[in-house]
């Protein structure tokens, strides 16, 4: 399995052979635009040290697209309206918010429609500040500014944020439709890489980073959020990925990911994010409708790579589909558990193509779906273990014969079956 983890980042299959996302950043840099004005005409400096949120706030209300250069612009908000432009130098254009701000004060707060902010770097305090919404880069509709709609923003690099790098979200009614980003990587970051919790047609190139407190990759809408639906990530290389509608209203539907590569051993934040300390699974999913990921790999987690939580009253039919899945070193605390737990009211599991390392003593592979469906399955079975437990599925006698050998084996079509 230590082989599997190469992969291409330029390209993500998905499960219907198409390619997700093949792109490079949305926004660039591009300082010979005639109407772009320099951000220095309105007095900022760019210096780390002269307090710039003036400057910027000068700008937003000039409503001509900007241009950013190279430097580290110390502020403290900057709200940004619709029909604005930010053209930058790529990771040289530095937004720094300064410290002691007031919790909940975001870096970036997109308020408009129509917006395009070019790659830069977003920096916090996470050593200094109070609370856990400093975001760098804040997307979210409400009641009192209405939807938003077409942003589009370019690859964003987070440090020391106590907050989300990129947080994406509905509220109340007004919904966040047509966002575009593009990679997305954390250092220190408080909370998440990045955080969706409502929208439609929300797409990101790519999350990654080091050193995260919480989640790579949040889609976690409240009840007052609304569902998120149509969301595409290009890939996900990181540590813990939630995705789960806390109410069977706000669900989470066709989220589509290309490639999501999850590794069980991580480094905590500093400071550490207490609610993250008890992460012990890869995926986790809840009131999801459907969800298609093209190669997920999973291993070396104390967990489960796929925990399907269940709440009376939630969605009915959760459908995951997985086009190709390599699990290994998984439910290392869990001596009696599955690699993949379902619900046996809701998850319809499909998998193309399942490649597991022999499990734990006492571990099944696939556990309590309400249908399990695996194409094709390439490992080994400890004697007594199945490979889909508590399943309707006719075929498990047959499996569970295949107990300490190794299987290559479709449920639709008998290929090869050797037992040693």
């Amino acid at each position: 399995m230590k082989g599997t983890r190469a992969v291409s980042r330029r390209t993500f299959i998905g499960a219907t052979g198409a390619t997700f996302l093949l792109r490079t950043s949305p926004i660039r840099a591009d300082p010979s635009r005639s109407e772009a004005r320099d951000i220095r005409s309105f007095g900022a400096a760019g210096d780390g040290s002269q307090n710039d949120t003036p400057a910027f706030a000068a700008a937003m209300r000039a409503g001509t697209p900007i241009y950013v250069p190279a430097g580290t612009y110390l502020l403290e908000q900057v709200t940004i309206p619709s029909r604005r432009t930010i053209l930058t130098e790529g990771y040289s254009t530095i937004f720094r918010q300064r410290r002691g701000t007031a919790p909940g004060t975001r870096l970036l707060n997109v308020v408009g429609s129509n917006v395009e902010i070019g790659d830069c770097t977003v920096e916090g305090n996470i050593d200094s500040d109070a609370g856990e919404q400093h975001h760098g880069i804040f997307v979210g509709a409400a009641p009192e500014i209405g939807n938003l709609t077409d942003i589009v923003i370019g690859n964003i690099r987070g440090h020391n944020l106590r907050g989300d790098v990129v947080y994406i979200g509905s509220a109340n009614g007004a919904v966040a439709k047509r966002v575009r980003i593009g990679k997305v990587y954390g250092v220190n970051v408080l909370r998440n890489v990045v955080s969706i919790v409502g929208g439609v047609a929300i797409t990101v190139e790519a999350v990654a980073g080091s050193a995260v407190g919480y989640a790579h990759l949040d889609i976690e809408p409240d009840g007052y959020n609304g569902p998120v639906v149509g969301c595409t990530i290009g890939s996900v290389h990181g540590n813990f990925v939630q995705i789960a509608g806390q109410t069977i209203k706000s669900y989470v539907d066709e989220v589509r990911i290309g490639l999501l590569d999850l590794a069980g051993e991580c480094t905590q934040s500093v400071p550490e994010y207490k609610p993250g300390l008890a992460r012990a699974d890869a995926l986790t999913l809840r009131n999801i409708r459907s969800l298609d990921i093209g190669r997920f790999i999973a291993q070396d987690f104390k967990g489960a790579a796929i925990r399907q939580i269940w709440n009376p009253g939630g969605v009915p039919d959760q459908r995951v589909h997985i086009a190709a899945a390599e699990l290994s070193n998984d439910c290392r605390d869990e001596p009696d558990g599955a690699y993949i737990n379902g619900s046996p009211r809701a998850t319809r599991l499909s998998i193309d193509s399942l490649s597991t390392d022999t499990p734990p003593e006492g571990v099944d592979v696939v556990r309590d779906c309400k249908e399990a469906r695996i194409g094709q399955f390439h490992g080994r079975l400890r004697k007594g273990r199945r490979l889909i437990a508590s399943s309707p599925d006719d075929t498990q006698g047959l499996l569970y014969l295949v107990g300490g050998g190794v299987a290559i084996y479709g449920l639709d079509r008998l290929r090869q079956l050797v037992t040693r």
